[in-house]
């Protein structure tokens, strides 16, 4: 027996949509791929002799010291944040020069009266931003600072004289912005402007839904065989065409003008052989 009319509409749209999943999925993989992370160094000092005084030991990862020694946090009278170790400020200053790339934000464990705070500043010794114990502060309390602006390139930790102690000193750049290769992004576009796409937009309104489905379904298999080893400047432009004819049987004339327009940059980039 023939299956209804709305059984099959209903079967074939749980096909597309299985289908449209799991090429999705590959494709929010692709998009990604780039995508950098925040770095964060942290020293915690504990590989550092007793009393040491702390100079270029960090030079490597790119944190010079002045003013600090390295003390068991035990023999100040409390527990350091981490290990045993911690930088210890006999004269009330600790002055940090850093050559990390872009750090954004600088934070440390500290231990010490009211107001010992972390001064953050950029090349040029300008202000960037600060931030001081309050009163009865308990040891190893979090103070932290980000710049908003430039990055930091020097920080003072002082209080105007008072010993205090550190542990955990954290140096945390900014999150790159992925530079994301011109095809990948012009693929990624095209599948937002199908998705945006109201109904309306749509020329047989019974089947918008299924139309959508497939458009970025085809968008999804575009993408997948333009990173697999398969893909020719014939193949792509063959799998484009396909979609430029699928466009314009489904989508309003009017709708359809800038995803046009879009299928005519990937095409150009396929024909100039752009797509790296």
């Amino acid at each position: 027996m023939t299956a209804p009319f709305g059984k099959t509409v209903t079967v074939v749209k749980s096909h597309w949509m299985k289908a449209l999943r799991l090429t999705s999925i590959v494709l929010v993989g692709l998009f990604a791929q780039g995508s950098l992370a925040q770095t964060t160094t942290t020293l915690n000092f504990d590989s550092l002799g007793e009393d040491a005084p702390i100079t270029s030991q960090y030079s490597a990862q790119g944190v010079s010291f002045s003013g600090a020694n390295s003390v068991t946090a035990a023999t100040l009278g409390f527990t350091a944040k981490s290990g045993a170790k911690v930088a210890y400020a006999p004269s009330g200053l600790i002055t940090l020069s850093v050559s990390i790339a872009d750090v954004k934000t600088v934070s440390a464990y500290v231990t010490g009266p009211v107001n010992v705070g972390i001064f953050a500043y950029d090349s040029a010794d300008n202000l960037l931003g600060q931030a001081l114990l309050p009163a009865n502060a308990p040891a190893n309390t979090l103070l932290s600072v980000t710049s908003s602006g430039a990055p930091i390139a020097k920080v003072a930790i002082h209080d105007g004289g008072a010993s205090f102690a550190i542990d955990d000193l954290s140096f945390t750049t900014a999150a790159p912005v992925p530079q994301v290769p011109s095809c990948r992004a012009a693929s990624e576009s095209l599948y937002n402007m199908i998705s945006a796409l109201p109904a309306s937009a749509y020329i047989r309104a019974k089947t918008a839904t299924l139309d959508r489905i497939r458009l970025l379904a085809e968008v999804v298999a575009y993408e997948l065989l333009r990173t697999s080893n398969k893909a020719t400047q014939k193949t792509l432009q063959a799998a484009l065409v396909v979609i430029q004819a699928d466009v314009v049987l489904s989508i309003q004339p009017a709708s359809r003008t800038a995803i046009v327009s879009q299928l005519t940059l990937m095409n150009s980039y396929v024909k100039n052989n752009s797509c790296q």
